[in-house]
């Protein structure tokens, strides 16, 4: 994945989220930045799981290591 596209898909996602009353932005934000954190250890599969390694090590909170573990597909 081309890094320079991110941008765009967190103001994309940011604009869905805008359409829901109920939408936790500040979550929304926070996982579409860290989602592939992982990637400065890893560009495999992994970077999931090296991602919510990192998170942990910053304090993040469940909501947003399940963001960046799970974002891959079905999960790991």
């Amino acid at each position: 994945m081309s890094m320079d596209k991110e941008p765009m898909k967190i103001s994309k996602a940011m604009e869905i989220a805008a359409n829901f009353d109920d939408a936790d932005k500040d979550l929304i934000r926070k996982g579409a930045l860290l989602h592939d954190i992982g990637r400065s250890k890893t560009h495999g599969i992994t970077h999931a799981i090296e991602g919510v390694e990192i998170a942990k090590k910053y304090g993040y909170g469940e909501d947003v290591l399940n963001i960046i573990e799970r974002h891959i597909g079905a999960g790991i």
